[in-house]
């Protein structure tokens, strides 16, 4: 599968992966498209505080 995607290699505690994993079963999401979805929603929200 071809992607225009970066890859980027990210080291976090276990908790914090614990509850990504399970965000990621409760959306029915894989952990990559899931830890996409909260980042893009934490950039934006920093967006409009900035502004």
């Amino acid at each position: 599968m071809t992607t225009d995607k970066e890859r980027v290699t990210v080291y976090l505690p276990s908790d914090i992966k614990a509850r990504l994993e399970e965000i990621s079963k409760q959306d029915r999401r894989s952990l990559t498209a899931t830890i996409e979805v909260l980042l893009i929603e934490a950039l934006e929200t920093r967006d409009k505080r900035r502004k």
